[in-house]
C-alpha cells in the first residue's frame, strides 16, 4: 500500500505542476514564489513513474500485463532522464523540452523548459530501478535498491539545502536548480519504490518483529530528526553570526557525542525490556503448562469414569446372559441399570404390541415403591413411553417445565410421585419393538445428560437381545414339550408315512424347481394370527421386487403391496384367496418405492390331510401392458379432444364414401345435432345432388388411385344460400398391407380469407389509382393548381360531382379549390356554425358521413340548387394537425358511400395532406437555400442572381442602383477575445441590424465571413454615400451582449459604389464595392469610402 499511495501522490504531484503551468498557477509550478519551477517533462516523468508503481502494488506475478507495463513506463522515465543528459554532455538540443507549454517555458529558464542535470540523473537511475526491479537475477535486484537509494539519497541532499538554505546542496556547480517539488517529488519515489518490494533489503531488516527490525525502527527516526535539527541549528546559529566555524565543528561533535550516547542508553534499556518480557514469557509458558497437566488430569478422570461405564455393562452383560428366566433376567436388567445409572427408580415394561397388552413390568432402585404395577397400555400412550413407542427413538425430559410430549394426566401424576429428570428408551430387536425401560429422579437430583442417555440406551439394546433370547428358549422349552408328547404319537405314524413322504419329497423337489425357477412370480402365503405372511417366494419375485430370501420370509404380505392393494388384502382379500381360486388385479411395490401393475392367480394350498393351510399366489407382471393400455387410452382421449374442438372440419368415410367418424365442426355443418346422425350416410343426404355428385366423383376416383387432394379450393354455399368456400384435403387409409379402406378428409373454411383478398384486390386497384394521380400531381407546382387537381381527381375516384378543399385559417375554414360545377363557393370563409358536418371531420380527425344531406337538419342553404344526397368529408391531417377538409357530394338519391369508397376517400385526403405538406416543404427549402443560416439575411448566390435581375430592372427605367460593401472592423481579434460563439452572436446581431435599417426594396446579403452587402435599387450614389454614413454611425450604438456581459463597441468599414457609374455589369460594380472598402479599411476602418469613377463607365 505505499508503493501504491506514493504512486497516487506522484500522480497527483504531476497532474498539479501540469495545471499550474496550463493556467499560469505559480504556486503550483515552484510551492513558494521566486524558487526554481518544477519543468512539464519532469511532471510527466513523475506521472509516468507514479503509474508505474501503481502498478506494480500489489506484486503481480511474473509475466503480466502490469509488470509488462510498468517495465514500459520505466523504460520510458530513463529514457527522459538520459536524453536530457545527452543534451547536457554533447550540447544538443532535441527539443524535448518544449513539446509541452512551448510558449510558457521560453521565459522561464535556460536552456528553456529543461530540467536539471541532476534530476537527469535522479530519473536515469529510477527508471533503471524500474527496469531492474523484477528481474529474475539477484544482481539486478540489488542494482534496483542501488539506485533507488542513490536516487533517495540526492533527493535529501536537495531538501537538506532548502531546509538549511545552502544553496549548492540544490544548484550543484554546473547544475540548474532543482525545483523544491521536483525534490520531494523524487524523496516520496524513492520510499515508494523500497516499499513496493518489502519483502527485499533494507525494508526487510526494518520491517521484520526480531531485534534488529525493532532497533532500527526505534533509532533510526530519532537519529535522522535529531541530526536533521542539529545541523540546522548549527548552519542558523553561524548564519546568523552567533559563532565562529570551529565552534561550530566542536559543537556539532559534542552534540553528535551526547546523541549517540543517548542512543546507546535508550537502546539498551529497551534490550532490558525485552529480555524482562522474555522472562514473563517463560512464567506464564510455565503457568499454561501446569493448566495443561491440570485439563491432562481431569481428561484422564473422565476416561476412569467412562472406564466405570463400560465395566458396568460389562457386569450388566454377563448377568442377563447368566440368567434362563424371562422375570428373572427383566429383575436382573432394572436391577443393573439402577445400580449403573445411581438413579432413583428404574422400570422396564414389556408389551405386545399386536394384541396391544402390557405383558410384564419390572421396578428398581431405591424408590420403586412409588411406581404404579397396573398400568395399561393405553394409559402408556398418553405419556413418554407412548411417544417413544411411535417414534422408535429415546426420549430425555427435564424436570422442569412440563414436557408437551405428555399428557396433563400424565403431568399430574409425575408430580404427584415426586419425579424429576425421566429418561425412556425403547427395548428393541431387530427392528421388532419389545417395551421400553426408564429411569427417573427425584427433583433434588440434576436432570439426566446425553451421555446417561447413551448408557440407558445401550443397556436397553443388550437387555432387548437378552430377552429376545430368552424368549425364545422358553418358545423352545414349550416345543420340544409339545414335541415330546407327540413324538410318540408320530412314531407310530413313520413308517406308514415313509412311502407317501418318499413319495411328497419327489413330487416337492420338482414342485420347488418349477417354483423357483419358473418366470413369473410365486409365492406360498401362510397365516400368523390373522396375518397373512410369507413362507416361501420364488427367484423372479425377488428378483422384481428387489429383496432377498431371508428379507422376505415371515414378513407381512401387506409389506409387499401398495397402499389400495393393501387395503384390499387387509380387508379380506387373503380369507377369499384360502376359500376358493381368485383372478384379480393387485400392485406391488418394490424395495425402491416402484410400483408392479399385476394380475394375481390365488388358489388354496391344501395339504394331504385336505386341510387349507395357505395359498398359493402366482403374480403375472403386466406393468408394461398397463402403461401402454394408458398411453393407447391417453392418446385416444387426445385425439378425441382434437377432433372435437378443432375449428376444422375433419370426417372420415369407407369406400362407399359413407361417413364413419365426424367430429363437432363437420356435424355442425352438415346440420346434425351431434356426430353420431351422420355415420352411415353420405353427401347426398346433405349436399344438393350437382355438388354431392362432384363430391362422389372425386372420392371414389381418389379411393382407385391412391392419390390424395390436397388444399383445394371448394365452393361449397351455406344451407341458407350464403356463400362458403372451403380449402379441402382428402387423403386415402391405408391398412398395414397398404389396402385402401376409405379416406380422412379436412376442411377448412376459407370465405373470409377469399373475401380479404377481394377486397385486397380493390384496394390495389385504387392504389394503382392514387399513384398515377401522385404522378400527375407532381408536374404541377403551383399550389392553386395543385389543390384543384386535387379536388377534381377526388371527385373522379370517389363517383362524385361536387367536391371541394376547405382550410383551416384562423378559426374559419375557407374554399381554396372546388369542382367546376361551384365555383361560386372558392373563397368563401365558413365558421362552425355554417358548417358542422366540415368541422366535425376536422375536429375528430375522422370521416363524416351522411347518406342523405338533403333531409339533414343543419344543411347550408347554398348546398340547395345542387340537390346534394350523398355527402362525405374527409379531414386533412399533417403530424397530428388537421389542416383542412376534403368534402365530396353526390346528386343521386340512394346512392351512398360505401365502407371501401370511405376508406378510399380517407386515403386520398391522406394524399391530399402530403401533396400540401411537400408543397410547403418546397417553399421551407427554397427559402432555406436562399438565406444565410446564421444571420437569416439572403445568402451570396441569392445576392448576385438579384444584382443581376435588379441592374436589368433598372437600366431599362434608365435609373441609378447603389451597392454598399461593408465589414466589420477586427473581427478576428474579436473572435479570439471573446470566442467564436461570441462571433456568432454578434453576426446574429448586425444582421437583425442591417434588415432594420434598409427600405422595403432593399436587399441585405451577407457576402462571407464578416461581410455583408446591400443593394439599394434606384438610389444615386450621394443617397447611396448618406445611407452608408447612416449605418456607420448606427452600428455606434448597437449593443451586443454574450454569456452575460458586453461584447464592446462594434464599428463598420463601409466601401461604396453605383451603377453605371462605377460599372455596367453587376460584377463590375461589386468589384468597385469591395476596392472601397478595402480603401476604408487601409485609411484607418471606421469610415466610409466611394469607389473611384470606372473608366468603363
Amino acid at each position: 500500500m505505499l508503493s501504491r499511495g506514493g504512486g497516487g501522490l506522484l500522480i497527483t504531484l504531476g497532474l498539479l505542476v501540469l495545471s499550474g503551468w496550463a493556467w499560469d498557477i505559480p504556486i503550483l509550478k515552484s510551492v513558494f514564489p521566486g524558487l526554481a519551477t518544477m519543468k512539464p517533462n519532469t511532471a510527466v516523468a513523475f506521472m509516468l513513474s507514479g503509474y508505474a508503481l501503481w502498478l506494480l502494488s500489489p506484486n503481480p506475478r511474473p509475466g503480466s500485463w502490469q509488470r509488462r507495463w510498468a517495465t514500459l513506463l520505466g523504460l520510458a522515465v530513463l529514457l527522459i532522464g538520459l536524453l536530457t543528459l545527452s543534451q547536457y554532455l554533447l550540447g544538443w538540443d532535441l527539443g524535448i523540452d518544449r513539446v509541452l507549454f512551448s510558449a510558457a517555458v521560453q521565459l522561464d529558464s535556460q536552456p528553456p523548459g529543461r530540467m536539471s542535470p541532476a534530476s537527469a540523473l535522479n530519473f536515469f537511475l529510477f527508471g533503471s530501478a524500474f527496469v531492474l526491479l523484477d528481474s529474475r537475477h539477484r544482481f539486478a535486484q540489488v542494482g534496483a535498491q542501488v539506485c533507488t537509494l542513490v536516487g533517495g539519497i540526492l533527493a535529501s541532499l536537495t531538501l537538506v539545502g532548502y531546509a538549511y538554505g545552502i544553496q549548492a546542496l540544490y544548484s550543484l556547480g554546473f547544475a540548474s536548480t532543482i525545483a523544491l517539488p521536483t525534490a520531494i517529488g523524487f524523496f516520496i519515489l524513492a520510499l515508494s519504490m523500497l516499499g513496493a518490494r518489502p519483502e527485499r533489503e533494507p525494508l526487510l531488516t526494518a520491517t521484520s518483529d526480531l531485534a534488529g527490525g525493532l532497533t532500527i525502527r526505534r533509532l533510526w527516526p530519532i537519529v535522522f530528526s535529531l541530526l536533521l535539527l542539529l545541523g540546522w541549528l548549527e548552519v542558523s546559529g553561524e548564519q546568523l553570526g552567533l559563532y565562529a566555524g570551529q565552534f561550530v565543528t566542536a559543537l556539532f561533535t559534542v552534540s553528535a557525542l551526547l546523541l549517540v550516547s543517548f542512543l546507546i542508553w535508550h537502546n539498551a534499556s529497551f534490550l532490558e525490556r525485552l529480555d524482562a518480557e522474555r522472562l514473563q514469557s517463560e512464567v506464564r509458558l510455565r503457568q499454561q503448562a501446569e493448566e495443561l497437566e491440570k485439563r491432562v488430569a481431569e481428561r484422564t478422570a473422565s476416561l476412569q469414569e467412562a472406564l466405570f461405564t463400560t465395566e458396568t455393562l460389562y457386569r450388566v452383560m454377563r448377568a442377563v446372559i447368566a440368567v434362563e428366566q424371562l422375570s428373572e433376567l427383566l429383575q436382573t436388567v432394572v436391577d443393573s441399570a439402577a445400580q449403573a445409572l445411581t438413579v432413583d427408580r428404574v422400570t422396564l415394561i414389556i408389551f405386545d404390541q399386536e394384541e396391544q397388552r402390557v405383558t410384564s413390568l419390572i421396578r428398581g432402585g431405591q424408590g420403586y415403591n412409588q411406581i404404579a404395577t397396573d398400568v395399561s397400555y393405553d394409559e402408556l400412550q398418553d405419556g413418554l413411553s407412548g411417544w417413544v413407542l411411535r417414534e422408535k427413538r429415546s426420549a430425555l425430559s427435564p424436570k422442569s417445565p412440563p414436557d408437551p410430549r405428555e399428557s396433563a394426566a400424565v403431568q399430574k401424576r409425575r408430580a404427584e410421585t415426586n419425579c424429576g429428570s425421566i429418561i425412556v428408551v425403547p427395548v428393541q430387536y431387530q427392528g421388532r419393538m419389545l417395551g421400553t425401560m426408564t429411569a427417573i429422579n427425584t427433583p433434588e437430583q440434576p436432570d439426566f445428560t446425553e451421555t446417561e442417555v447413551a448408557l440407558m440406551e445401550t443397556i436397553a439394546n443388550q437387555a432387548a437381545v437378552a430377552i429376545s433370547r430368552v424368549m425364545l428358549l422358553e418358545q423352545l422349552q414349550t416345543t420340544n414339550q409339545l414335541l415330546a408328547s407327540q413324538q410318540a404319537q408320530l412314531q407310530q405314524e413313520l413308517t406308514l408315512r415313509s412311502t407317501i413322504e418318499a413319495t411328497l419329497r419327489q413330487n416337492e423337489n420338482e414342485l420347488r424347481r418349477l417354483f423357483e425357477n419358473a418366470p413369473a412370480m410365486y409365492l406360498r402365503v401362510r397365516e400368523q394370527a390373522g396375518v397373512p405372511v410369507i413362507a416361501a417366494a420364488n427367484q423372479a419375485f425377488l428378483e422384481k421386487l428387489g429383496y432377498t430370501l431371508a428379507e422376505v420370509l415371515d414378513q407381512p404380505l401387506a409389506n409387499f403391496y401398495a397402499p389400495e392393494s393393501r387395503r384390499q388384502l387387509l380387508a379380506g382379500g387373503f380369507r377369499q384367496a384360502l376359500q376358493t381360486k381368485i383372478t384379480v388385479e393387485r400392485q406391488l411395490i418394490t424395495r425402491s418405492g416402484a410400483i408392479i401393475d399385476t394380475i394375481l392367480r390365488a388358489t388354496p394350498e391344501i395339504d394331504a390331510r385336505g386341510v387349507v393351510i395357505g395359498s398359493l399366489a402366482m403374480y403375472e407382471d403386466i406393468t408394461q401392458r398397463k402403461r401402454a393400455e394408458e398411453a393407447l387410452a391417453y392418446e385416444r382421449d387426445l385425439l378425441n379432444a382434437l377432433l372435437d374442438n378443432i375449428p376444422d372440419t375433419i370426417y372420415f368415410k369407407d369406400r362407399e364414401s359413407r361417413f364413419t367418424r365426424i367430429n363437432q365442426a363437420q356435424a355442425k355443418m352438415l346440420g346434425v345435432a351431434s356426430p353420431e346422425e351422420a355415420i352411415g350416410k353420405t353427401d347426398f343426404d346433405f349436399f344438393d345432388p350437382t355438388l354431392a355428385k362432384q363430391f362422389f366423383a372425386e372420392e371414389q376416383a381418389l379411393l382407385s388411385s391412391g392419390q390424395p387432394l390436397i388444399d383445394r379450393t371448394e365452393f361449397n354455399p351455406t344451407r341458407d344460400g350464403q356463400p362458403r368456400w372451403l380449402s379441402a384435403s382428402k387423403v386415402p387409409i391405408r391398412t398395414q398391407a397398404g389396402e385402401i379402406v376409405g379416406l380422412v378428409g379436412v376442411s377448412r373454411n376459407i370465405t373470409e380469407r377469399i373475401q380479404v383478398e377481394a377486397k385486397l384486390r380493390r384496394q390495389n386497384e385504387f392504389l394503382s389509382l392514387l399513384h398515377e394521380i401522385s404522378l400527375d400531381l407532381m408536374r404541377r407546382p403551383n399550389v392553386t393548381e395543385l389543390l384543384e387537381a386535387l379536388v377534381l381527381h377526388a371527385s373522379r375516384l370517389l363517383d362524385a360531382p361536387y367536391g371541394e378543399i376547405m382550410l383551416l385559417e384562423g378559426e374559419e375554414l375557407v374554399v381554396r379549390a372546388c369542382t367546376p360545377n361551384q365555383m361560386i363557393l372558392v373563397g368563401q370563409r365558413v365558421g362552425r356554425a355554417q358548417a358542422q358536418l366540415s368541422w366535425q371531420a376536422l375536429d375528430t380527425r375522422q370521416p363524416a358521413v351522411l347518406e342523405d344531406y338533403a333531409t339533414w337538419p343543419h344543411r347550408r342553404e347554398i348546398y340547395s340548387e345542387m340537390a346534394l344526397h350523398a355527402v362525405a368529408d374527409f379531414p386533412i391531417v399533417v403530424n397530428e394537425q388537421s389542416l383542412g377538409v376534403l368534402a365530396i357530394g353526390r346528386n343521386t338519391p340512394g346512392y351512398a358511400f360505401d365502407a371501401d369508397q370511405v376508406q378510399f376517400g380517407a386515403l386520398f385526403a391522406q394524399l391530399v395532406a402530403l401533396v400540401l405538406d411537400n408543397a410547403q416543404l418546397r417553399e421551407t427549402l427554397w427559402q432555406q437555400s436562399i438565406r444565410d443560416p446564421l444571420t437569416d439575411l439572403f445568402n451570396r448566390r441569392y445576392m448576385e442572381e438579384t444584382l443581376a435581375r435588379q441592374i436589368h430592372r433598372v437600366s431599362r427605367k434608365h435609373a441609378p442602383l447603389g451597392i454598399i460593401m461593408l465589414d466589420l472592423d477586427h473581427f478576428k481579434r474579436f473572435n479570439d477575445n471573446f470566442g467564436h460563439l461570441a462571433g456568432d452572436a454578434l453576426l446574429r446581431a448586425m444582421g437583425q441590424h442591417l434588415k432594420h435599417h434598409i427600405r422595403a426594396d432593399d436587399v441585405a446579403c451577407r457576402y462571407g465571413g464578416e461581410e455583408f452587402t446591400l443593394i439599394l435599387p434606384e438610389a444615386s450614389l450621394e443617397v447611396t454615400r448618406q445611407r452608408a454614413e447612416l449605418m456607420r454611425a448606427s452600428a455606434h450604438q448597437l449593443q451586443v451582449h454574450f454569456d452575460g456581459r458586453p461584447l464592446g463597441t462594434v464599428t463598420l468599414s463601409l466601401g461604396v459604389a453605383c451603377f453605371p457609374e462605377h460599372g455596367h455589369t453587376a460584377e463590375a460594380v461589386l468589384h468597385a464595392a469591395d476596392a472601397a472598402l478595402y480603401k476604408a479599411k487601409q485609411a484607418g476602418r471606421n469610415c466610409v469610402m466611394v469607389a473611384e469613377v470606372s473608366t468603363e463607365a
